[in-house]
């Protein structure tokens, strides 16, 4: 029968400090099975400072080489980035008809301090009525 070489767990590195790549350290576990515990020691002084865990975890074939520390940065950086994306916008909706009618201009208008006008041909002989044209004197 199997017998497992260690049966009991081993702990391989405990961490704690500020946030970024120069505060971690990388390291390889052989096997296929790790085990990730986060514990804090209470509330503290900035306790939005204080808590989290990220960790990349992946197969190592004997012939592929770990990503640079540049590379995981990069993908950590996307995949924040995304996550936050991922969550959408906070406020409601505002939903709008898809077409231009006149409630939807007069509203536009209003909402923006706007004269509403159609463009319709006696609006248009008005509002070409009161223009001031300069002339240029050469």
């Amino acid at each position: 029968a199997f017998t497992h070489p260690k049966p009991s767990p081993v702990q391989h590195s405990q961490e704690s400090g500020a946030a970024g790549s120069k505060s971690w350290k990388g390291f390889q576990l052989s096997g296929d099975y790790a085990e990730f515990e986060f514990s804090t020691d209470g509330d503290g002084d900035s306790p939005e400072k204080r808590w989290g865990v990220l960790a990349m975890v992946m197969p190592m074939d004997g012939e592929a080489a770990a990503p640079s520390k540049e590379d995981v940065e990069a993908f950590f950086t996307k995949w924040l980035e995304t996550s936050t994306r991922s969550r959408g916008i906070e406020e409601a909706p505002t939903l709008e008809r898809d077409n231009w009618d006149e409630a939807r201009l007069r509203a536009l208008c209003a909402r923006h301090g706007w004269e509403f006008s159609w463009m319709t041909e006696d609006c248009e002989r008005r509002r070409r009525a009161h223009e001031q044209w300069d002339v240029l004197k050469i």
